[in-house]
């Protein structure tokens, strides 16, 4: 995680977490910052960076950072929105 979060913040992202989930990385931003990370070069670079961290797929988390500890209600199917693969496009689950 130490790994990709050092790649997302060098991509000038800030208060944010990537979330371990088994091989796939789960990207909570900041509200304002999930607009930035869905535009296909920004998407592009973070996929190619998470990927170089060990991560096989990203994902950004629509309902933006939440501190670790909150429960809140999480539903794939509306929740995330998957990073293309370079040369891929987004792909909304």
């Amino acid at each position: 995680m130490e790994a990709g979060e050092a790649a997302v913040r060098a991509l000038g992202f800030s208060g944010f977490r990537v979330r371990h989930d088994g091989r796939f990385a789960r990207l909570e931003l900041a509200p304002g910052d999930i607009p930035k990370a869905l535009r296909p070069e920004i998407a592009e670079r973070l996929s190619a960076s998470l990927a170089a961290a060990g991560y096989a797929r990203t994902a950004v988390d629509l309902r933006g950072y939440g501190p670790a500890g909150l429960s809140r209600p999480f539903e794939p199917n509306r929740d995330l929105v998957w990073l293309p693969h370079p040369g891929e496009h987004i792909v909304r689950s």
